[in-house]
């Protein structure tokens, strides 16, 4: 694997680390690793979609209205977030 390739790999860690929510691994914990396990990294993507599925299903069983929109909403961002890493990471696969 490039040099290039593991820096890559090292920020989307860092990426998902942070935006969904891990323990927030510091940036010197991640550079400090210098290969970083695409499969691990996916695993971690795949267990964030199942959480992010489950909430979805707790937002749709509120009752309350606008507190249902709140969640959903909150959801749809999450979701979003995740998809874009997912792409950048699977475009940094195709390189």
């Amino acid at each position: 694997m490039s040099s290039s390739m593991r820096v890559s790999l090292l920020l989307v860690a860092l990426i998902l680390a942070v935006g969904c929510g891990g323990r927030g691994a510091t940036t010197a914990e991640i550079v400090a690793e210098e290969v970083v396990d695409v499969d691990s990294l996916l695993d971690v993507m795949a267990e964030r979609y199942d959480a992010l599925c489950e909430e979805r299903k707790v937002a749709y069983s509120e009752r309350d209205p606008e507190l249902r929109q709140q969640l959903l909403e909150r959801n749809d961002a999450q979701c979003r977030a995740l998809d874009d890493s997912l792409k950048w990471a699977m475009s940094l696969c195709e390189r």
